[in-house]
């Protein structure tokens, strides 16, 4: 197991994995680990040891708190007056009304999914309304009445081979990730002993879409966009244009804008999909879509929902929206999330660098993957700058029906 840095700052520079979680141990207070998902989730937990024999001996988890809440001085106070609790009274240091608690709510599968989505999903996922739905039509049909700690391992296989063959495998796969997700939290509190979803096989083979919109689908997206309510095209044209993510440029916020000489859009860590801060140069035309919004921003969002509350525009409404116009234009196979593949082809065929488009598109991925690239610390304002300054010049060749004037990197 990797080692936790000792000071603050190379601990926020820890990588987010690619594939599976990784946990960094402490040498300084024993137990004590620092857990990053590929989802950018971090989190303190203490891995203690209560009973004795080898009977009465069991290991337990605690999760202390949210690493990018707390930082590593506060983590390891926590810590060692829990390691205290426990070697003065040989047991679990939480108080036993919490654990008592717990365990009644979560004493069938049903209780345990709704209390982890309550006190884990609301808190740490942007997905735990799609997984209560998947919990409320697939898993607690199947489980919900079961017992958590005596549901077996068959059982939980069985359920996921019915998904399979009544719903399809990927939607199997997807109700076997919160399964797992639901139980190792349990695990990690105590709530059970044993996980039975541990390590399954998927049922189905994921397949990574490989879909963007070609030239002629591109511009007649791009002219039908004036059909639609002025502030959701306005949001679809800058992800036509920057590549980025449909939640992120639905809650843009005005106070994430500086529109001085040199145009800027800084997306803070908290609303980024791989929880790291990302700066994205404006060009002009994704400059003057946002300043012609400006004076229509209800509270702090630069694209609102026509709610009375000021909300920012949903991705699902985005999409919504997106896949009416395609249906319009008689498009088939493409979504909105295809915009951002669109976006990254764009730039490889102008021969922009993998380095360069995963900056613009705030992608963890190849280089910028390797524990060595978080010692370079270049911006690459200009980088990204130049790149998106020449996507939007082929993108409005695109529009206007233009033969391409051969613009390179």
């Amino acid at each position: 197991m990797p080692k936790l840095p000792r000071d603050q700052r190379s601990i926020d520079r820890l990588p987010t994995p690619s594939d599976r979680p990784v946990e960094y141990a402490s040498d300084k207070v024993r137990g004590l680990r620092l857990e990053i998902r590929p989802n950018g989730s971090r989190r303190y937990r203490l891995k203690f040891r209560v009973g004795s024999g080898r009977a009465g001996r069991s290991f337990k988890t605690w999760t202390l708190g949210d690493a990018t809440q707390i930082g590593i001085g506060r983590a390891e106070v926590e810590a060692r007056a829990r390691l205290a609790e426990i070697v003065l009274k040989g047991e679990d240091p939480r108080p036993a009304q919490i654990i008592a608690d717990s365990g009644a709510q979560a004493s069938t599968v049903d209780a345990l999914v709704r209390l982890w989505i309550e006190r884990h999903g609301k808190q740490h996922k942007r997905s735990w309304e799609r997984d209560l739905d998947l919990h409320e039509r697939l898993i607690g049909p199947r489980l919900g009445a079961k017992a958590t700690k005596a549901i077996t391992r068959q059982e939980v296989l069985s359920a996921l081979d019915d998904v399979a063959a009544k719903v399809g495998p990927i939607q199997a796969n997807r109700v076997q990730a919160v399964i797992s997700a639901c139980f190792s939290w349990a695990l990690d509190e105590g709530l059970i002993e044993t996980h039975p979803a541990y390590r399954l096989r998927k049922r189905g083979k994921e397949k990574a879409r490989d879909r963007h919109l070609s030239s002629d689908e591109l511009r007649r997206f791009w002219l039908a966009l004036d059909g639609l309510p002025p502030h959701i095209a306005d949001a679809m044209r800058l992800l036509a244009l920057t590549g980025q993510r449909r939640s992120e440029i639905g809650g843009m916020q005005t106070s994430e804008l500086e529109l001085g000489r040199t145009p800027v859009w800084t997306l803070p860590a908290v609303r980024s999909k791989n929880k790291l801060a990302h700066s994205l140069p404006l060009p002009p035309l994704a400059l003057a879509i946002i300043e012609r919004n400006l004076p229509t921003a209800r509270g702090p969002y630069v694209f609102p929902s026509r709610l009375i509350e000021p909300k920012p525009v949903e991705g699902s409404t985005l999409s919504a929206r997106f896949a009416a116009l395609m249906r319009e234009l008689e498009i088939e196979g493409v979504r909105l999330h295809d915009l951002r593949h669109t976006v990254k082809t764009g730039l490889a065929q102008l021969g922009v660098p993998d380095s360069i488009s995963d900056r613009v598109t705030n992608q963890v991925t190849g280089q910028r993957a390797r524990v060595g690239s978080r010692y370079d610390h270049h911006t690459y304002m200009d980088e990204k700058r130049r790149a998106l300054r020449l996507w939007q010049l082929r993108l409005m060749e695109i529009v206007r029906g233009r033969k391409p004037r051969g613009l390179k990197w």
